[in-house]
C-alpha cells in the first residue's frame, strides 16, 4: 500500500515529503478507525445483543427446568 498506493518511495526526494509521509499516515488511521466503527456498529452490537438474548432464554430455560 505504501509503494502502489500512497507512493512515499517516490515523494523522498522532493520537498513535500514530511507532509506527505504524515499525511499518509494520518489518512490510513483515518480510514482504519472509519472500518473498526462500522465493524462495532453493524457486526459486534447486533451479535452480542443476539447472544445476550440467546444467553438469557437458555438461562430462564434452565431456571424453568431447576424448579420442576
Amino acid at each position: 500500500m505504501w509503494k502502489d498506493t500512497l507512493n512515499v518511495a517516490g515523494q523522498y526526494a522532493t520537498d513535500t515529503f514530511v507532509l506527505h509521509s504524515i499525511l499518509s499516515v494520518l489518512g490510513i488511521y483515518i480510514i482504519c478507525t472509519l472500518i473498526d466503527q462500522a465493524r462495532i456498529a453493524w457486526i459486534e452490537k447486533p451479535l452480542f445483543e443476539w447472544m445476550d438474548k440467546r444467553q438469557l432464554f437458555a438461562k430462564q430455560r434452565n431456571d424453568k427446568a431447576a424448579t420442576l
